[in-house]
């Protein structure tokens, strides 16, 4: 599994969601962020349609939320399509 080894490699792994089509889910993802710690969750619906706005909501919360002299790459996956960005 990668993700123990990133854990490893003193990278951070986050899980970016939108809000689930069904109230089930919700409850389901706000248990497992409680537990893990590592979904980021924004406030619209997780779609194909909406994966742009949810790579601009990573980025925007990425800025936000770590520090500057911390980020040096970001890597978003989806089903469909991987973007990353390295910066200095």
């Amino acid at each position: 599994m990668w993700i123990p080894e990133a854990i490893k490699s003193n990278i951070s792994v986050f899980f970016v969601i939108g809000e689930p089509h069904e109230n089930k889910k919700q409850i389901d993802l706000e248990s497992e962020a409680l537990e893990y710690k590592d979904i980021i969750q924004f406030g619209f619906k997780d779609s194909y349609y909406n994966l742009t706005l949810k790579q601009i909501a990573l980025i925007r919360w990425a800025y936000q939320k770590c520090p500057k002299d911390d980020m040096r790459l970001y890597y978003v996956c989806t089903d469909s399509k991987c973007t990353h960005k390295w910066t200095e």
